[in-house]
């Protein structure tokens, strides 16, 4: 069966637009147990990644004429989406969880709206936030309460340079001592056991590393990609 151009566009449309609600409906349940539990269970990703194999046979039969083009250029971005997670997660920039998740919209994204600048602007955006979020941090930890603590931290040592006092303001926080059986391991990260006692807020704290929710980015960006899809 044969489809017309107009046809086909339409088809098309209907699919990215399913996609977006089924992709909006993954999101809402990630970052809801990312935020709330800082883990995604295994049976969620194989429960979406078995709908997203449904949806890509469902496209795959408009493709009837150029079945292999389909196949190849799918694959191809799964590699490439595929390499760079995985040099993210050994990066340690991103958790596994992330990871899949970045897999998982390149999967499950009709084939007709994804391209090569699709998938560096969506890495590009992914970085920008990244980046933008650990220098809110470092505005943070050098204009706010929190930044008496790291005044008694680097005077403890003088070891500490320049630089390694800026990177450690960029990629950590002080949080409470009384506050860590309140807290999960997957959102921070101890990494020096000295305690401070922060004589402004009367708080006994701790030096931390903190895991940003890369989910609600990963999600930010491939929504501002969509948004400048739909309006240029």
């Amino acid at each position: 069966m044969k489809y017309g151009k107009a046809n086909l566009n339409n088809i098309f449309f209907i699919i990215s637009k399913i996609n977006a609600i089924y992709l909006s409906i993954v999101f809402i349940f990630a970052i809801y147990f990312d935020l709330k539990y800082r883990k995604l269970s295994n049976k969620l990703f194989k429960l979406t990644y078995f709908f997203s194999l449904l949806m890509i046979i469902i496209e795959s039969f408009f493709y009837f004429e150029n079945g292999l083009y389909f196949i190849i250029l799918k694959l191809n971005f799964l590699i490439i989406a595929f390499l760079l997670t995985f040099m993210l997660f050994m990066l340690k920039i991103i958790g596994g969880s992330d990871g899949k998740l970045i897999i998982l919209i390149f999967f499950s994204h009709p084939i007709n709206n994804l391209n090569y600048h699709f998938a560096n602007n969506f890495f590009l955006l992914f970085s920008l936030f990244f980046i933008l979020y650990f220098i809110l941090n470092l505005f943070s930890n050098n204009f706010f309460k929190v930044n008496y603590s790291f005044v008694v931290f680097f005077s403890s040592s003088r070891k500490i340079s320049r630089f390694k006092k800026f990177y450690i303001k960029m990629f950590y926080k002080f949080i409470n001592y009384s506050e860590l059986s309140d807290l999960r391991r997957e959102k921070y990260q101890i990494k020096f056991y000295l305690l401070i006692y922060n004589n402004r807020i009367k708080k006994i704290q701790i030096l931390s590393q903190f895991r940003p929710p890369l989910i609600l980015i990963i999600a930010i960006s491939y929504y501002i990609l969509i948004y400048l899809k739909v309006v240029f």
